[in-house]
């Protein structure tokens, strides 16, 4: 019975995403540069177009009095695709191994509501801020969901874009698979003049992200967690929950982020069936 019912769920979400795919249209291409990075080398892209950045994230979430929640995370974009996300680009330097490739990541805050289950928020507030990692070397520590999370050997890194602005409010459950979220920024922002005086020539987000001039303001962040657990030990009580993330820049419709609503409802009301 519980595996009917899955099968029934996953049936209603993939159906309600396919018709916030129709609806909503293509994603918006943009032009990275990868020979603005100091000491990315060849065979760099001046001209990499892609519409989407794939990824993992880490994130903490604490609960506090009144069904609140505080979160912080870290993602890590590895991928890039073109064709409205169908097609893999590549070749590319993006988290390459070999010595001159880079590091693209994002760190991540958000609060809000949570429903009394714990299952089910609402983001009312978020922020993100995107860096360029040169040397592939950059460390994070968790938290307990409230302070920042801790960065480590990012002395060679420099801050593309950032954005603080919600295109109304972020929605999703925290359980874990088939967990998901969606949260949409507007007012992102590259950086420019020089975000890193240690490294030679001017690095910003203006120089990486190359084209459009001026570039997409909207951008959609979301995806679906892999596992949650509840840190041990940690006050107030906090949970750990991984998975994957993708950004892609587009204007949202209105239907399409109720649609986006209805399929996180229904993929949190079958993980509470799968737990009961």
């Amino acid at each position: 019975m519980v595996k009917r019912f899955s099968t029934i769920a996953i049936g209603v979400t993939l159906a309600l995403a396919s018709s916030m795919s129709s609806a909503v249209g293509v994603f918006k291409e943009f032009t990275i540069d990868e020979t603005s990075i100091p000491g990315s080398g060849l065979p760099a892209n001046a001209n990499l177009v892609a519409d989407k950045l794939n990824g993992g994230f880490t994130e903490y979430v604490s609960f506090g009095l009144g069904n609140t929640f505080s979160a912080q995370a870290y993602a890590s974009f590895g991928q890039l695709f073109k064709d409205d996300g169908a097609t893999l680009v590549s070749p590319h330097l993006l988290n390459n191994f070999e010595p001159n490739g880079y590091r693209l990541y994002a760190l991540f805050s958000a609060s809000g509501t949570v429903t009394p289950d714990l299952l089910n928020f609402t983001g009312t507030a978020a922020a993100f801020d995107l860096y360029i990692d040169t040397n592939s070397d950059t460390t994070f520590a968790g938290t307990n969901g409230f302070a920042p999370i801790t960065v480590g050997a990012n002395s060679d890194d420099y801050k593309v874009a950032s954005s603080s602005t919600l295109a109304g409010n972020g929605v999703g459950t925290l359980s874990a698979a088939p967990g998901a979220y969606n949260f949409d920024f507007t007012a992102f922002t590259l950086t420019t003049g020089d975000q890193n005086l240690t490294l030679t020539g001017n690095q910003n987000g203006a120089s990486y992200f190359k084209s459009p001039d001026p570039f997409h303001i909207t951008v959609q962040v979301n995806g679906d967690n892999d596992q949650a657990t509840e840190q041990v030990g940690v006050l107030p009580p906090t949970i750990l929950v991984t998975g994957d993330v993708s950004a892609v820049f587009r204007v949202p419709e209105p239907g399409s982020l109720a649609l986006v609503g209805l399929s996180l409802a229904a993929l949190g009301f079958m993980g509470r069936r799968r737990r009961a």
